[in-house]
């Protein structure tokens, strides 16, 4: 997955789920605007606590960043541990991209 196919996929995730709690609501939108920015590391530092609240973006993300190596070093299995927790939380998507990985 490209960068852009990734931006692509995090614009739809971030307008297609809903958001466990106010909290990790502002926490996925703090990571995207650092990811728009092409502050990475950011965006990865609150993704993580909105997937640590239950939010589905925030998982989704990590699974992206470690499928692509996204300021951490590429890891299939997180990846896939991340896109299950996602998928499990109601991202479609990350349930096609966990199911591709499983592959």
């Amino acid at each position: 997955m490209t960068k852009t196919a990734v931006r692509a996929a995090l614009l739809i995730l971030l307008t297609s789920t809903a958001f466990a709690t106010p909290e990790a609501d502002n926490l996925a939108q703090q990571g995207a605007h650092a990811y728009w920015n092409k502050k990475y590391d950011l965006a990865f530092k609150h993704f993580k606590k909105a997937c640590e609240l239950g939010n589905a973006d925030g998982c989704a993300y990590l699974g992206m960043a470690y499928e692509e190596g996204i300021s951490v070093k590429k890891e299939r299995e997180k990846a896939i541990s991340f896109y299950q927790k996602a998928c499990k939380l109601g991202s479609k998507q990350s349930c096609e991209n966990y199911k591709k990985l499983q592959k």
